[in-house]
């Protein structure tokens, strides 16, 4: 059972999301997934309480369709074409990492 789905597909800033949610809130079980389908199957698994599920820079611009959890978003240089898309979709805020 995870607290928190990470979806970012660079390696490095994974990392560092799990180091700042590990500093931030320690005992936090993160897991990693590198896609939307990924974070999917893995919410599906995980019936009983459902995890936030943060989305990187990548996973933003591809989100289109509604999402049946929580999701928010964690990326920097997001347009706001882009920003309006995601939050149509269902993610609930959008905070700005710095670069």
């Amino acid at each position: 059972m995870v607290d928190v789905i990470l979806v970012e597909e660079s390696l490095s800033e994974s990392a560092l999301a799990c180091i700042a949610i590990a500093l931030r809130r320690p005992g936090t079980r993160v897991a990693e997934a590198r896609s939307l389908q990924q974070a999917h199957d893995i919410v599906q698994r995980q019936a009983d309480t459902p995890p936030l599920v943060i989305l990187g820079w990548r996973a933003l611009q591809l989100c289109l369709k509604p999402f049946a959890f929580t999701v928010v978003g964690l990326a920097s240089d997001v347009g706001k074409a882009q920003r309006e898309r995601a939050l149509r979709a269902g993610v609930r805020a959008i905070y700005d990492r710095p670069a």
